[in-house]
């Protein structure tokens, strides 16, 4: 492998030193200043678009632009998910959980709502010195 082979896998360049090197070689060309992408040599190619000397140095091609359409709405869609996120109600924790002492009362009180009164089958005691916080483990009621 000569020298110039072994540079070429090597070297990495940022997008401005490339448009630097394609328009030396290019000097009337038009490119993407956003890939640096060729898209024509000769401004013969162009001239019916009527783009001003500036438009054509500063032209972005229909891909980068499509691109940074995409990025923008992803963003906003991921913003829009982590706002929503943000402001979404708490959810309770599940049944099965230990719960602390003073928010078991409660948790019996909507379990009675919702499935008629207490039925100590479904309640289990925990030894003491297990967990300081919990005292017992409210348990679901079995699905039908």
């Amino acid at each position: 492998m000569n020298a110039t082979a072994a540079l070429a896998k090597t070297l990495t360049l940022t997008i401005e030193e490339t448009l630097a090197i394609v328009r030396r070689r290019y000097p009337q060309g038009l490119i993407c200043s956003a890939c640096a992408r060729v898209l024509a040599t000769q401004s013969a190619s162009y001239t019916k678009s009527n783009l001003t000397e500036q438009d054509s140095a500063s032209f972005v091609c229909g891909e980068c632009k499509q691109g940074a359409i995409e990025q923008e709405r992803l963003s906003t869609q991921m913003s829009e998910r982590a706002r929503h996120t943000l402001h979404a109600a708490r959810r309770k924790p599940p049944l099965g959980v230990p719960a602390a002492r003073g928010s078991l009362d409660l948790i019996e009180e909507k379990l009675a709502e919702q499935i008629g009164p207490r039925d100590n089958s479904r309640v289990m005691s925990m030894p003491p010195g297990d967990d300081a916080a919990a005292s017992r483990c409210v348990v679901a009621p079995p699905s039908i």
